[in-house]
């Protein structure tokens, strides 16, 4: 935030940089959200893979 400020591209407090603020944490949220599903899906994933594997 403070670089797109430093350029000129947006003034603090206004309603662009409410907008991106808003974007940039609802793009964070979702990474985060995503990482956490792609974890807990690779895990179950290899639980049933060695536990295929072992029958």
């Amino acid at each position: 935030m403070q670089e797109l400020e430093q350029a000129g591209m947006i003034t603090e407090r206004s309603e662009s940089y409410e907008t991106v603020e808003k974007i940039w944490e609802t793009a964070t949220l979702w990474t985060l959200i995503l990482m956490i599903v792609g974890l807990i899906w690779n895990i179950i994933a290899g639980w049933l893979k060695v536990r295929k594997m072992n029958k």
